[in-house]
């Protein structure tokens, strides 16, 4: 659930997106779209510590592998 969340887009593409202005720095930039993921990555952080490397990172690397599986980036 957290992984979707994370990589949740909208399916539209504006112009501004497709064409982004000269000089855009997508690093500079303040988006609400990346406050999800750190959002998204500090809950996973949080679950690797409470729950432990042992028992999460198959977990999360499994979940990871079935999201590459996938021909849809956007899944």
């Amino acid at each position: 659930m957290i992984f979707l969340h994370m990589v949740e887009i909208d399916t539209d593409i504006t112009q501004e997106w497709n064409h982004p202005p000269e000089g855009y720095n997508d690093d500079i930039q303040e988006d609400a779209d990346l406050e999800v993921v750190r959002f998204g990555m500090s809950a996973v952080d949080r679950l690797i510590s409470a729950i432990g490397q042992k028992v999460m990172l198959p977990v999360l690397s499994q979940i990871v592998q079935i999201s590459l599986s996938h021909s849809d980036w956007r899944y």
